[in-house]
């Protein structure tokens, strides 16, 4: 970290504190912040950059384009972290609008931010917004990803924690058994093995309130 900093340092001094690459060493800088748990220092560090970007009254370039959408999105992840919703979704939603004018309404990185939003609003318990991101992002990584991609199965798991949350059980059940096809297929890593988990234990949720209110 004191090695980016020392960049930012001869940055400053070469091109001036307002520059756009002191704005890239800024987001390195904040990821490095981040890590090492210094959340305030990461949110000034972005702010700080996003301010330059701002004010540089040109029109930036695709790459930078890039790199701005980025910043924006860890700041949002920054925010979402640390259960602040409601100041990551405005971001996301600048970044979703920035995406969609970029690269179309169906790429993947639209979905990758419509998921974000989705669990945002998960996280705030509203959860037909929430369903309505996942749907989409579900619907454009099953069109550009194939319908067994790991980014599908994100989705395809907190549509059946939404269906389980809002007590549609048999919606609920539809998803699962589609996602535990999608794991059976992914194989048995780390990763999968944790969403396997956790979709057994939304099906025993499910089950036990379908029993319950049978038995009522």
């Amino acid at each position: 970290m004191a090695q980016v900093q020392k960049i930012i340092d001869t940055l400053v001094k070469g091109v001036g504190a307002n520059h756009p690459d002191v704005a890239r060493a800024l987001t390195v800088l904040a990821r490095c912040q981040k890590n090492r748990g210094m959340h305030h220092e990461a949110e000034e560090s972005l702010k700080r950059a996003l301010e330059i970007w701002e004010a540089a009254g040109e029109q930036p370039s695709q790459s930078e384009i890039g790199k701005i959408n980025d910043a924006l999105s860890q700041l949002a992840d920054l925010y979402a972290e640390q259960n602040q919703n409601d100041k990551a979704i405005p971001l996301y939603e600048r970044v979703l609008a920035r995406q969609e004018a970029t690269y179309g309404a169906d790429h993947p990185k639209v979905a990758a931010t419509l998921s974000s939003l989705g669990e945002a609003f998960l996280q705030l318990e509203k959860y037909p917004e929430a369903e309505q991101f996942y749907q989409r992002a579900l619907s454009i990584d099953e069109g550009k990803l194939g319908p067994d991609h790991q980014s599908v199965l994100v989705s395809v798991l907190h549509l059946s924690t939404i269906c389980v949350l809002t007590n549609r059980y048999d919606e609920a059940m539809v998803f699962m058994e589609r996602g535990m096809k999608i794991c059976d297929g992914l194989g048995e890593g780390p990763n999968i093995a944790k969403v396997r988990h956790q979709f057994e234990q939304l099906q025993a949720m499910a089950i036990s309130q379908t029993k319950s209110s049978a038995d009522a």
